[in-house]
């Protein structure tokens, strides 16, 4: 099954120079495929996009391209993005759900270099071992990040101390 995709750019320094990253999304259970990840481009030339850096949560191995740590892989759920806070400007984070990995949060303030800078995995239940981490928004007035999980295990609101 194709992946599907969600681009997005944002200008983060001088009128000339942008930035963007693609999320793809993971679609099989168990790493059935290679987890998606996000990659970072230059789109200083906007009809030749420059892949420049990619982000995983966890290291991969470089033949299978799974996930080292194989007990993302046993849950019995998706591992890999999802899908990203879609109302971003210039010199926000960039807060991404990434399945049973949670929420992530990257400094691209460098894009050749993102940074983790946070990270919350909400927790399963009897049911499900693991949450599906869904959709992620942040409330500029409040500074809260609200995410939802797809399986029902609830909606958390969280607030980023740094």
């Amino acid at each position: 099954m194709p992946e599907k995709s969600q681009l997005g750019w944002v200008r983060i320094r001088g009128a000339h120079q942008h930035f963007g990253f693609l999320l793809t999304e993971t679609h099989t259970t168990n790493c059935a495929h290679p987890p998606a990840f996000a990659t970072f481009f230059d789109m200083r030339n906007h009809m030749q996009p420059i892949s420049i850096s990619t982000f995983n949560p966890y290291p991969l191995d470089p033949i299978t391209m799974r996930p080292q740590d194989s007990s993302w892989c046993e849950q019995g759920a998706r591992y890999g993005a999802h899908n990203t806070w879609q109302w971003m400007e210039a010199g926000d984070l960039l807060y991404l759900t990434w399945f049973n990995a949670g929420l992530r949060i990257l400094d691209w303030s460098n894009p050749f270099e993102p940074k983790e800078v946070g990270y919350y995995i909400p927790a399963g239940n009897k049911e499900r071992l693991c949450p599906q981490t869904n959709e992620v928004f942040i409330d500029r007035q409040t500074g809260l990040i609200y995410i939802s999980d797809r399986w029902g295990l609830g909606l958390h609101i969280l607030e980023f101390t740094g």
